[in-house]
């Protein structure tokens, strides 16, 4: 069979004008031209979008193409790549990069079962019956494999310049890319298959599918092979590790990217989440495993803004360090003034694993009431602390209601990661959330002890212009002391910080008329000013020397959100603000000022991006 259906690829590369399949040789280990550039995982990582419908969007830099197993082989002895190959050629045509899916599972061509593979047949819903191939058959992984074989033929046919925009193939062995056969029971339970059994099969055919490619990712710097389920199986990332290296392989962080405020957010940042550890650990010459999340439609979170929900989303994502988002297509295509800067935002900082490779450091104020946390919301006070406990996550929530929070889903917040992201409307309250902001690198001292977190501010659930920075904000509180944020750059961060010029913007609401004071740290400044200094609200003003003002902001009461944005000479991480910070914004007045976002960067930013 495999003879037969080359002989075709044949005759459709030769009509189309691609190399003939026959020429294409296995051997030939050397190492072609494309290098990636110094960061930990170059220039694939970024924005993908999916299909070639609309690629308008300058900062999706990739791609992803996804078919059936039945369009790519829809006869038992003939494949069509016709499609495949347009679109491919559409994407480079456009300045994209290309990354490709072949779904199998419900998605494999139904001649399968004429050819001695079982049908299972499953309840994928109650409505819902999907026919799925039952894997384990020898005659289904002698199928798989020769259809696998063929693509690979397929890929490396083609001419250079449509090749070298390849920058992956997502590994897909089952149910779409999770780690499962399928979803639901099978009709007739003798054609379940034992998780044990399972994972031993996703194990050795992950490994025959990356040994099928490996001439491949040899020949090609940017090429990866995005598999599933490594933090699933020990021991598998050396053996793939031991075909290709470990720069050419990826890994689906399945929940990063499709929500915010998840359940269990905290617990995956930190290093004994096997996940975050698998994709934080450097490997042979400092290279990482690159970190994949496709959105889906659990994004949108109901009614509610959209436009605030991709934000938020993002600087999650970013906090966890993702290289590459697949984003949704109303991302690309419903609100391009206010989402493509932030598609742009992404791909200015996806990629980067340490302070020093960073093109500057950030932070979205954000304060996550988390309900697992008993010492700030005590149990007498608030209920006992656990997941399906709506009614302590309610009390909470009600607590800070006067700042804006509110939990409008409760039942989905006392869900489990999956079905919690499944929310439909804003939840402030949830469990195991990351309790400080969302940033990279850039810490925000004492947060809770020295400023009030803010949930919807303004007309947060808006989609016009700015509104989506309302999601969440902090402010000062003068009736209680508390004006004055400091902020802490991380040490490691390239000197090109503290060697010129950098670029520093604040974004707040003017919803007032007062106003507030901007200091850093720098080497020689004059010393500030005393008035300056009480309102700091501190007695230990040893550091107060080597802190410049800035400028002070005054507000006008326009009810926007506006955005202050300086350049900045001399910062220093050798002198420093109080308690050893390097960025000070202090309440000049009575009036409480609300601050959602602060940034230090390399680079100017640009006058076009409206509310970015």
């Amino acid at each position: 069979m495999l003879g037969r259906s080359t002989a075709w690829l044949c005759f459709l590369l030769a009509s189309c004008g691609c190399a003939s399949a026959s020429g294409v040789a296995d051997g030939g280990e050397e190492r072609a031209v494309f290098q990636r550039d110094k960061r930990s995982s170059s220039v694939v990582s970024g924005i993908m979008q999916e299909g070639v419908g609309n690629l308008s969007c300058p900062y999706a830099r990739t791609v992803h193409l996804k078919y059936e197993w039945t369009d790519i082989q829809p006869e038992y002895a003939a494949y069509n790549f016709t499609q495949f190959l347009v679109d491919i050629k559409a994407a480079v045509a456009a300045g994209k990069l290309v990354y490709y899916t072949i779904e199998t599972g419900a998605a494999a061509p139904q001649w399968l079962y004429n050819n001695g593979v079982p049908r299972v047949v499953v309840n994928f819903t109650a409505n819902d019956l999907r026919d799925f191939p039952y894997y384990l058959s020898t005659n289904y992984t002698h199928f798989f494999m020769n259809m696998t074989s063929t693509v690979r033929l397929f890929i490396a046919s083609l001419p250079s310049d449509l090749g070298a925009a390849l920058t992956g193939v997502d590994v897909v062995l089952g149910s779409t890319g999770d780690v499962a056969p399928w979803h639901g029971p099978a009709q007739n339970p003798k054609y379940e298959i034992p998780r044990d059994v399972w994972l031993s099969y996703w194990h050795n055919y992950t490994i025959r599918v990356v040994q099928e490619y490996r001439s491949i990712a040899l020949k090609n710097d940017l090429f990866a092979l995005n598999v599933h389920g490594l933090e699933d199986i020990p021991g598998l990332t050396e053996q793939l590790a031991d075909i290709v290296g470990y720069e050419h392989l990826g890994n689906a962080a399945h929940e990063v990217c499709k929500q915010y405020q998840e359940t269990g957010e905290r617990l995956s940042l930190m290093w004994n989440d096997t996940m975050y550890h698998l994709m934080h650990t450097p490997h042979t010459g400092g290279q990482y495993i690159r970190a994949v999340c496709f959105q889906d439609r659990h994004l949108m979170e109901g009614n509610m803004n959209p436009v605030a929900t991709a934000w938020a989303a993002i600087t999650w994502s970013l906090t966890w360090n993702l290289d590459s988002m697949r984003a949704m297509e109303w991302e690309l295509d419903a609100y391009p003034t206010q989402i493509w800067p932030m598609l742009k935002f992404f791909n200015k900082y996806a990629g980067v694993r340490h302070a020093n490779e960073s093109p500057g450091a950030w932070a979205y104020l954000h304060d996550g009431l988390n309900a697992a946390d008993t010492v700030r919301f005590p149990e007498q006070t608030f209920g006992k602390a656990r997941l399906s406990n709506a009614d302590r996550m309610k009390a909470i929530a009600e607590a800070f209601s006067w700042a804006g929070a509110r939990q409008d889903d409760p039942h989905h917040a006392t869900q489990g990661t999956q079905s919690g992201r499944q929310r439909t409307a804003w939840n402030d309250v949830g469990w195991e959330i990351l309790p400080t902001n969302y940033n990279m690198y850039l810490t925000q001292l004492d947060p809770v002890e020295t400023t009030d977190g803010r949930w919807r501010v303004g007309n947060a659930n808006s989609t016009e212009g700015s509104n989506f920075w309302g999601r969440f904000a902090r402010s000062f509180n003068h009736s209680f002391g508390k004006n004055v944020m400091l902020f802490q750059l991380d040490r490691n961060l390239s000197t090109a910080l503290t060697s010129g010029s950098v670029y520093l913007r604040i974004v707040y609401l003017d919803d007032n008329a007062g106003q507030f004071s901007i200091y850093y740290s720098q080497d020689a400044p004059a010393a500030m000013p005393v008035s300056a200094a009480a309102a700091h609200n501190s007695s230990d003003d040893a550091g107060l020397a080597g802190c410049a003002k800035l400028a002070t902001v005054r507000k006008a009461a326009s009810n926007t959100w506006l955005t202050a944005a300086y350049n900045v000479s001399k910062l220093s991480f050798s002198a420093a603000c109080q308690r050893s910070s390097n960025i000070v914004i202090s309440n000049d007045d009575v009036t409480d000022d609300v601050i959602a976002f602060i940034e230090l960067s390399l680079k100017p930013y640009d006058d076009d991006l409206t509310y970015m």
